[in-house]
């Protein structure tokens, strides 16, 4: 396994010679590094480590001194971000959330809650609707508008229920109309509004049977 044959790996007998003195070694991969250079004149640290690895690492580890002084200058990559006109993304932004706020609002299937969740899904931007009272003051004022707390949710949910009830021609049972419009025993129990919405559901749908 050790012959010529195998030993010669791109480099490795360029670069080896045991019996060489260091100060030999250095001067000749130090005339060998300049060479490089001269032929390389705007090349990269990164292309010339790429592409004469075993110098590069040589000098590096045994002629630092030097070898940093004849390397070429670093390139500092400036990061330019793009300039955003937030003036006009919140205009936009808000346009878009009103948009879809009031779509979920006209569904005429089982009610959707309008949350911060829903609105991402929809419409995206997160990052945006994350950030908005900082400079997106459209954005949050149409948000602030129409995101609906759990309580208000319910209550949406408990007039839908009704009208279908009505629809249907049913007289339900307040066990029935809870578990039809899917309300929580927390929020019956803790929000009168609810509590009173249901109850005047129930009236309502009574008396629109009553007339028939």
């Amino acid at each position: 396994m050790n012959t010529n044959e195998t030993r010669s790996v791109r480099g490795y007998e360029k670069h080896h010679n045991p019996k060489a003195t260091f100060s030999a070694r250095k001067l000749k991969y130090r005339k060998e590094w300049v060479q490089i250079r001269r032929n390389n004149r705007n090349v990269t640290r990164k292309y010339l480590l790429d592409n004469n690895n075993f110098l590069y690492l040589w000098l590096r580890r045994n002629d630092r001194e030097w070898f940093d002084k004849n390397l070429p200058k670093a390139v500092k990559i400036i990061s330019q971000k793009p300039f955003l006109n937030w003036k006009e993304i919140d205009k936009q932004l808000s346009e878009e959330i009103k948009k879809n706020c009031l779509e979920i609002l006209n569904i005429q299937s089982e009610p959707i809650r309008i949350s911060i969740t829903e609105i991402i899904r929809r419409v995206g931007r997160s990052k945006w609707i994350d950030k908005r009272r900082k400079k997106l003051p459209l954005t949050t004022k149409i948000l602030d508008e129409y995101l609906e707390s759990w309580e208000d949710f319910m209550i949406r949910r408990v007039v839908y229920t009704k009208e279908v009830f009505i629809k249907e021609n049913v007289l339900p049972t307040l066990s029935q109309f809870k578990i039809r419009a899917k309300l929580e025993g927390s929020i019956l129990r803790n929000s009168p509004k609810v509590k009173e919405t249901v109850q005047k559901a129930l009236d309502e749908i009574k008396l629109t049977g009553n007339q028939d």
